[in-house]
């Protein structure tokens, strides 16, 4: 019944979003729309012709800015509007802002209002949890990079008691995975301008000790030979509109958590930035943005 009463809304606002375009587009390209159910914020996005991909950003009252998402439309997709549901918040403030790339250029709009969630399963914004020690052991001569010294899990959740109650839990698991269904443990480098998003799993939520990434099989070719600066490890989902669409898709959006550093080092020395020799003819999928502080 949730989901239904949340497509209503969503279907609500994106005919608002309809009947605003047709009488002022250029102040709709300028303007989010928004509402807030179940601890998620959803994000009504206008439609610009001629766009490539749109990045999403989310600030917290502290300034802080991160790149939660990306939408990446058909080029013959004829929507009004796109919709985004950010739904890795803590019961805080956020603004939210889109940035459009286009075929001749870019296009921004202004933040939006505070929206303030209620009912998040998160004390504070979910990031991947590192245990103490742990750590990446690269070889540079196999360009393999294996976890050492304990695991990556989950984010914490700070459970409601009145939700605890609700689901019969007693004693909740601190990782419970029903909030990252479909979510991929991610690692993020960056070099120069350029980012990476590379997967470390699809199967399972939690990375183990002694788990490895083939380097050379995983760097987009593009990032081979350049110093490489960690962004840090990150949950990512990617999911198509209509919903589990594989013939007519009309875009597709990208999630990320909050992303987390961890350290890579070689024989005790630190690897800050990574440098991998060897080619490869992956291609990257997304472009991250590196999360940075504003100052009004």
């Amino acid at each position: 019944m949730k989901k239904i009463l949340s497509l209503l809304g969503l279907l609500l606002l994106c005919g608002i979003f309809c009947a605003c375009s047709s009488s002022d587009d250029e102040e709709t390209e300028k303007k989010l729309g928004y509402y807030v159910s179940n601890g998620k914020v959803y994000l009504a996005i206008p439609s610009i012709e001629k766009t490539l991909y749109i990045k999403v950003y989310r600030k917290d009252l502290d300034g802080n800015i991160n790149n939660v998402g990306q939408i990446k439309p058909a080029t013959w997709n004829t929507l009004m509007s796109y919709t985004f549901a950010d739904e890795l918040t803590a019961n805080k403030k956020y603004k939210y802002m889109a940035v459009y790339y286009l075929l001749n250029g870019y296009d921004i709009t202004d933040w939006t209002d505070e929206i303030t969630v209620y009912g998040s399963s998160f004390a504070n914004e979910p990031v991947p949890v590192i245990q103490d020690g742990v750590y990446f052991e690269y070889d540079s001569k196999t360009l393999r990079m294996q976890l050492k010294n304990g695991n990556i899990c989950f984010p914490d959740k700070d459970k409601n008691d009145a939700e605890d109650i609700s689901r019969g839990d007693s004693d909740p698991e601190p990782e419970d995975d029903s909030l990252f269904k479909d979510f991929t443990l991610t690692l993020c480098f960056a070099s120069g301008d350029d980012t990476t998003v590379i997967k470390l799993n699809d199967e399972h939520k939690v990375y183990e000790q002694d788990e490895f990434l083939s380097m050379d099989s995983v760097l987009p070719n593009g990032y081979i030979g350049r110093q490489l600066s960690q962004i840090g490890l990150m949950y990512q989902r990617i999911e198509t509109y209509p919903p589990d669409s594989k013939d007519f898709i009309l875009y597709k959006t990208v999630h990320w958590s909050l992303p987390a550093k961890i350290k890579i080092s070689e024989n005790g020395k630190i690897l800050d930035p990574l440098v991998v020799s060897k080619h490869t003819t992956e291609e990257s999928q997304f472009d991250y943005d590196k999360p940075i502080k504003y100052l009004e």
